[in-house]
């Protein structure tokens, strides 16, 4: 079995989520999370990345039952 490197965030256990953001700019890119109560985690990469999804299971720290997602239109925020 592979071993996996992961940080967990204990500021924000417990916390809805109301929106999942992943941008892909020529000069930024980051993934943030939006949370209902108006707090955000923000995730600012500086690294090549491409752009495909996938949604799965985490069994006894594998991914499983793993699925591509569809990607959607490109969005513009103003």
């Amino acid at each position: 079995m592979r071993s996996h490197y992961y940080v967990e965030f204990p500021e924000v256990h417990g916390k809805t989520i109301r929106h999942f953001r992943f941008t892909n700019d020529n000069d930024y890119r980051c993934v943030s999370i939006d949370f209902k109560e108006g707090s955000v985690l923000a995730f600012k990469l500086e690294l090549d990345i491409t752009e495909e999804a996938e949604l799965g299971v985490m069994k006894n720290g594998d991914l499983t039952d793993i699925r591509k997602l569809k990607r959607l239109p490109v969005k513009r925020s103003t």
